[in-house]
C-alpha cells in the first residue's frame, strides 16, 4: 500500500524477583527481518528470552498495524 512503513523491532526479556519476564532494554529497531532474528537468536541463550516482531503504519491516516511476531526464545512479556 502506498504510504506504508514497516518497521522491524526486537527486544529481550529478564525475570524479575516475581519471576516475571520483564524488558532488559527499550525495544531496538532492526535494519530487516533478518538480523532482528538473530539478534533473537543470540539474545534468547543470554537472557530469559527475546522475540522479534514487524509492524506497519501508515501515515497517511494515523493508523499503526498490530505487532506481527517473526521470531520468538524462551519466556516473554509484554512488547510493542
Amino acid at each position: 500500500m502506498p504510504g506504508t512503513n514497516r518497521v522491524v523491532m526486537f527486544v529481550a526479556f529478564d525475570r524479575n524477583d516475581s519471576g516475571e519476564a520483564v524488558a532488559a532494554f527499550m525495544p531496538r529497531q532492526a535494519i530487516d527481518e533478518a538480523e532482528a532474528v538473530h539478534a533473537v537468536e543470540i539474545l534468547g541463550g543470554r537472557h530469559a528470552g527475546a522475540v522479534a516482531w514487524r509492524r506497519d503504519s501508515f501515515p497517511a491516516v494515523g493508523e499503526i498495524g498490530e505487532p506481527d511476531v517473526i521470531a520468538e526464545r524462551g519466556s516473554i512479556g509484554d512488547f510493542g
